[in-house]
């Protein structure tokens, strides 16, 4: 059994006992693992950003160190927008020196849990709103390397904000994610490692689908590596992980070769998906059976 956690649920949802005015304290941020805790959990699988912003110290985007200290606070809270409530109310908590991620994998630690990141590939929180203290400076720099021009009608996306998604058919996007997955392999010692390519199933333009497939699948051979490389140094298999859309078929539409990643051996498991604009019953797990031979 793994439980899947988003700790955006960390600011934007208030302590039991108390508003929005109580501030986030350790025992709140535990009280997030030790409630599965030995409840039939195995494995704690746990996003390490909220939306797009990092909830550790990065060296890749150094906000909480560079930026976040020069920020002040919107007046009057009650008129926060969301994004502004959830962001400013971690702020506090991140400034004060402490490290949720840090946090969340020391009680999962202590809880007995396995311990897998989840990481969104391309999240598409917020993109339309470039103040938005959510957004990673790696996007607000380089607005060169997002999709621009979709060249179509995406499946289940408005083609404003697919155009504003980050586009993989660039060689920097891909490293910058690398890079990211690769600090956060440096800085905690997981069981493996969740791509969520949900959030948001776009990574190339229509037009350029064929040819994304090929980049798609190089990547995904970059990351199976990676794991690869630190498995060995710590004497462990660490299993790959790819959250994707419901069915093998829509995977293959949206440069998602994920019969091939699995033929490969690239993959272990696979998290069969819906968006919020597909409901549960149209998860094809059967189909995905069929045609996957060696993931779970």
């Amino acid at each position: 059994v793994i439980y899947n956690f988003d700790p955006t649920f960390i600011s934007a949802v208030p302590p039991r006992d108390g508003g929005y005015a109580q501030p986030i304290t350790r025992e709140y941020v535990e009280s997030f693992v030790t409630e599965v805790a030995h409840r039939g959990v195995d494995a704690f699988l746990c996003c390490p950003s909220m939306l797009r912003r990092q909830l550790w110290l990065s060296k890749i985007d150094a906000h909480w160190e560079d930026e976040a200290p020069n920020l002040e606070e919107p007046p009057n809270p009650y008129n926060w927008e969301w994004d502004e409530k959830i962001y400013f109310r971690m702020r506090r908590y991140m400034l004060s020196g402490v490290k949720p991620i840090h946090e969340l994998y020391e009680a999962s630690r202590r809880e007995g849990l396995k311990f897998f990141f989840t990481y969104r590939m391309n999240d598409c929180h917020y993109l339309e709103k470039e103040s938005s203290p959510i957004l990673d400076k790696f996007w607000r720099d380089h607005p060169e390397f997002r999709i621009n021009d979709y060249g179509g009608v995406h499946p289940n996306m408005h083609p404003q904000l697919v155009n504003l998604l980050q586009n993989y058919m660039y060689p920097e996007v891909r490293q910058h994610y690398l890079q990211i997955l690769e600090e956060l392999l440096v800085n905690f010692d997981v069981d493996g490692l969740e791509m969520d390519l949900m959030r948001k199933p776009c990574f190339v333009p229509l037009p350029q689908v064929e040819e994304g497939r090929e980049v798609m699948t190089g990547f995904v051979r970059d990351v199976r590596n990676l794991l690869d490389r630190y498995g060995a140094e710590r004497g462990k298999e660490l299993p790959l992980c790819v959250r994707v859309p419901h069915t093998v078929q829509s995977c293959y539409d949206v440069a998602m070769d994920i019969v091939r990643w699995d033929a490969e051996e690239l993959i272990q498991m696979v998290n069969v998906s819906t968006s919020f604009l597909t409901n549960m019953f149209a998860l094809d797990i059967r189909g995905f059976r069929e045609e996957l031979k060696n993931a779970r």
